[in-house]
């Protein structure tokens, strides 16, 4: 084992005492106790305090790009209020790039589109419910910005004194970008002062990016400030960051976009944690990198900072499927939902998806398969066809970020749940079918006991699974294709061992089973229950009550389980008799319309 620490071009004089980084070494049997462990202390080591609990924003970006307007924030905002967003944790509208002057990163002047500049739309914002963000990369310095044509000596240098280039800026309209000197004290106030701008004109919300350029190489101002591959020049530019954002003496949001998230633990409240999601349709293979990234990161959310997993984008051109597989991996993230669709035209069945997102649970699923063991194997459908039992087998590395677990606490119950991830096209066999992808996990990975038996409910498709596991049917016994259609396969006790083709996503809930009636989940929410309250069996009466806390307007139903062949029932929603319907494996479905945000329900036995 070897530590070292980069000497970012730092100059030091004879005699000189330079102090390097503390680190720490840690042992123990757990690593992801481990992990947390060592977030923990970094977050003491940087008095990281008064973290945001989840919340979420609208972002621009991907539907608009370049063509975000203030009519398309407002008509957002206003669609968005509609949809009672703001009462499920919607806090910013934020206007990502397209908003500065000639859509140039370094001006914080407005262009044509905001004909009545940002104070006018946060003002405007604030009568609907929601505050004003707004992205800024102004490190970037172009070619064409008044900094790059009067104050070169502003901008880091190359060997023979000119000034160092980024290479072209991605977007229109592609000027050459410069990288500021964070070391001048000009560079500085110019940041300074800027910066205060936008909290004058109401943005309260800052996503600061591309600001890694500032640890590029060169020659800058002040070589005793390390900033070449170097977090100390970060560091200066993130408190002045920071306190020009608290400059109207209310603290101001800033998501640290840099990838130099280690300069800013303790000072920035919110991180931006893996790459970027981009619009719907660019595949499943692209979601495996994003979330097997976002996975290795959850450890730091909520102890170094409010993790955002980049923007939860659900409608189209993707699939729904794919609407779900990401709507489920930001929803376990427990972070930042950073929503970024077009609100003015999403399909009913996208924003399904976008409301079971909110509000945020309040802490991050563990992703089982970073460091254990989970069986992954592709199904036989000949085999099952002749009657044939198909072991699987353990993969010998990692497939991604496809299994992941938190538990969840309300006031009535306390369950699990695992979201089954399979980002893979299905393989064919010989005969041509393609087969399902398998995934075994033990209890004891889940946090369940493996000598019991739980129920099992999937959310996505509705469907209440029975016990969990299933016992292990006899080695001749007879297996046909057909099983599959149970999602849980007989896999004895203390294993979760679930089968479907791909790509797909799987939440489930796992619960402990009651005696009588009980609800398994509800269809409004990804939680399993969270959005439910008060819940209660009253055996005298043979009846199950509750309420349930989602905005007016929206159109659902209760799950509940435990329901034995002499129960006859009877449903009423704010006290108004509703039909039932029977579900799977003898559950029962009460349909909702939610009146208020609390509606009553009740169910007789």
């Amino acid at each position: 084992m070897s530590i070292g620490f980069g000497g970012a071009d730092l100059p030091v004089e004879p005699d000189e005492i330079v102090e390097l980084e503390e680190f720490v070494l840690q042992v123990g049997s757990d690593p992801y106790s481990l992990l947390e462990d060592y977030a923990d202390r970094v977050a003491a080591r940087y008095e990281v305090k008064d973290l945001p609990r989840p919340f979420a924003n609208w972002c621009s970006w991907y539907p608009y790009r370049l063509g975000v307007t203030e009519q398309r924030v407002l008509e957002t905002a206003r669609i968005a209020e509609e949809r009672s967003l703001d009462k499920l944790g919607l806090r910013f509208v934020q206007v990502d790039l397209g908003w500065e002057k000639h859509n140039i990163p370094s001006y914080f002047e407005e262009n044509e589109r905001f004909p009545h500049g940002l104070k006018w739309l946060s003002q405007r914002l604030e009568a609907l419910g929601f505050e004003l963000g707004a992205w800024k990369g102004f490190t970037c310095i172009s070619e064409n910005h008044p900094v790059a044509r009067k104050h070169t000596d502003w901008l880091v240098r190359d060997a023979n004194g000119k000034p160092s280039s980024e290479g072209r800026w991605f977007w229109e309209p592609h000027d050459e970008i410069f990288h500021l000197d964070i070391t001048h004290p000009d560079a500085q106030q110019w940041i300074r002062e800027n910066v205060a701008s936008l909290a004058e004109r109401g943005v309260r919300y800052l996503k600061w990016d591309f600001g890694g350029n500032l640890t590029a190489p060169g020659i800058r101002h002040n070589p005793k400030i390390a900033c070449c591959d170097a977090l100390e020049g970060m560091q200066l530019a993130g408190q002045i960051v920071q306190d020009a954002m608290n400059s109207q003496g209310k603290e101001g949001l800033v998501l640290d976009c840099t990838t130099c998230e280690t300069a800013h633990i303790g000072r920035f409240k919110m991180f931006y944690t893996n790459y970027d999601t981009g619009n719907t349709g660019l595949g499943f293979h692209h979601l495996r990198n994003v979330y097997t990234a976002l996975g290795t990161h959850l450890f730091k959310n909520q102890r170094w900072a409010l993790l955002q997993p980049s923007c939860l984008v659900v409608g189209l051109p993707g699939t729904l499927e794919e609407a779900r597989m990401r709507a489920t991996a930001t929803f376990l993230a427990a972070g930042h939902v950073d929503i970024s669709d077009d609100l003015t035209n999403l399909p009913e069945d996208r924003w399904q998806v976008l409301l079971s997102v909110l509000p945020p649970i309040q802490k991050s699923a563990e992703v089982v398969d970073l460091f254990h063991p989970v069986r992954i194997s592709t199904g036989g459908y000949q085999a099952l066809t002749q009657g044939m039992d198909v072991e699987s087998q353990q993969t010998s590395e990692p497939q991604g970020a496809t299994v992941w677990h938190a538990p969840i606490q309300a006031d009535w119950d306390e369950w699990h749940l695992v979201g089954l991830f399979n980002f893979f096209e299905p393989k064919r066999e010989a005969s041509g079918a393609e087969v399902p992808m398998r995934f075994e996990v033990d209890f004891k990975h889940l946090g369940l006991n493996p000598d019991e038996t739980y129920w099992g409910h999937e959310f996505w498709s509705g469907q209440f699974l029975g016990d969990v596991p299933l016992p292990r049917k006899p080695k001749d016994a007879y297996r046909h294709p057909g099983n599959l259609t149970a999602l849980v396969n007989d896999s004895g006790p203390g294993v979760l061992d679930v089968a479907f083709h791909g790509p797909a996503i799987k939440l489930l809930v796992i619960r402990k089973p009651r005696p009588h009636p009980w609800p398994v989940a509800t269809t409004f929410h990804q939680s399993g229950g969270l959005e439910l309250a008060n819940v209660r069996w009253n055996a005298a009466a043979k009846t199950l009550s509750g309420e349930l806390h989602r905005p007016s307007g929206q159109s659902g139903s209760i799950i509940i389980a435990g329901i034995k062949p002499s129960y006859k029932a009877a449903a009423a929603v704010e006290g108004v008799s509703v039909p039932i319907r029977y579900g799977a494996n003898a559950s029962l479905c009460v349909p909702v319309i939610t009146r208020d945000w609390v509606t009553e329900w009740c169910v007789k036995f």
